[in-house]
C-alpha cells in the first residue's frame, strides 16, 4: 500500500490569518496531504478555499468523502459548526 503523509490543521474562528501565513509558506513540492478545519458560522458558505489558493503555489478545495489524498494538495473541511 502506497504511503501518505498527512498535516493536519485546525483553527477556531480568528485563526483564518495564521492560515494565510502557514499556507504561503508551504513549498509547492510539499510530500504531504494538508488538511484544515475551521470554526465558521453555519449561516455563511465556507469560501476558505478560495481565500487560501490567493495566499498559496498548493492547489485548495473543500474535501470531498471518500476522496483520496494527494501529496501537495490542500484539503478543507466543508463546514466545521462552533461548539456551544
Amino acid at each position: 500500500m502506497p504511503r501518505c503523509n498527512v498535516i493536519g490543521i485546525g483553527a477556531s474562528v480568528g485563526g483564518a490569518e495564521a492560515l494565510l501565513t502557514l499556507v504561503g509558506d508551504l513549498p509547492a513540492d510539499l510530500e504531504a496531504a494538508v488538511g484544515i478545519a475551521l470554526h465558521t458560522p453555519e449561516s455563511s458558505p465556507s469560501v476558505l478555499p478560495r481565500i487560501l489558493s490567493r495566499n498559496g503555489s498548493l492547489p485548495v478545495d473543500h474535501a470531498t468523502d471518500g476522496e483520496p489524498l494527494l501529496h501537495g494538495r490542500i484539503y478543507v473541511a466543508p463546514r466545521v459548526g462552533t461548539c456551544s
